[in-house]
């Protein structure tokens, strides 16, 4: 294995890590970790074909917290049901907020890459009427590669297993 290769390994390999210690308190009654009140927590939201998920990192980009909910609202990643999908943000909201014990204030979004301006509007519309300030709307490989802490670049396949599972692996 040449270093380039070892570094990419090792990468994968935290990034897997990320994962599986997010996935363990996804929709759970519990956090990572305790949050300080004081604490500046960043929100993550994916609006998706299947499911509206809401991702909270501290400071560092550690992931603290997640929830999702299946929905009908989004299709190929473009709102259809503007309704339905705040009341599905506000609910995830409350739940993030319950679980951490603070209140969350803003949040970035991820579209699908090409979607272009109209929809990246439509989504900060969306998150800004679920309570939060919308920060920033960016595609979603650069959200999950910000979430993984990857950079950009080599091929990467998500691999989907039982539900609730998945890990990385270079494509070859």
């Amino acid at each position: 294995m040449t270093a380039k290769q070892h570094k990419q390994h090792a990468n994968l390999t935290k990034s897997n890590q990320v994962l599986d210690q997010f996935a363990k308190v996804v929709n759970s009654d519990k956090a990572i970790r305790k949050v300080k009140p004081t604490e500046k927590l960043r929100c993550g939201i994916d609006l998706g074909t299947s499911s509206i998920v809401l991702t909270v990192l501290d400071e560092k980009d550690n992931p603290i917290y997640g929830a999702f909910e299946y929905d009908h609202a989004v299709r190929d990643g473009l709102i259809v049901n503007f309704v339905e999908t705040t009341q599905i943000l506000r609910r995830l909201k409350q739940k993030a907020e319950d679980v951490l014990g603070v209140e969350l204030t803003t949040a970035c979004g991820a579209i699908p890459p090409g979607t272009g301006e109209g929809s990246a509007k439509i989504v900060a519309n969306a998150i800004e009427s679920a309570e939060f300030i919308c920060r920033h709307v960016v595609d979603e490989p650069t959200a999950a590669a910000k979430f993984l802490r990857m950079k950009l670049g080599p091929l990467l396949i998500l691999v989907v297993g039982l539900p609730g599972s998945a890990s990385l692996k270079m494509a070859s």
